[in-house]
């Protein structure tokens, strides 16, 4: 069977396939600005689409996490 994606992200002999950042978002008023700040430094550089792209899917993906979640979500 064929590695798994995130397999192939933590195999180091294949370099850095991804940034990777931690972020506390718990009981932040507002957890998706926190985001796009950390998200903005990541992408610093980046072309102005490909930012905007980056900061709006995250926005969804919080906005979804926080309103179809019951609590804290951590996957480590």
């Amino acid at each position: 069977m064929p590695p798994t994606t995130a397999e192939l992200v933590h195999d180091r002999s294949l370099g850095d396939l991804l940034i990777h950042r931690d972020v506390v978002l718990d009981g932040l008023d507002a957890p998706q600005r926190a985001a796009r700040t950390v998200l903005a430094d990541i992408l610093d550089g980046k072309a102005e689409d490909q930012l905007f792209d980056a900061m709006l899917v995250a926005s969804e993906l919080i906005a979804n996490v926080i309103q179809h979640s019951s609590g804290a979500v951590h996957k480590g």
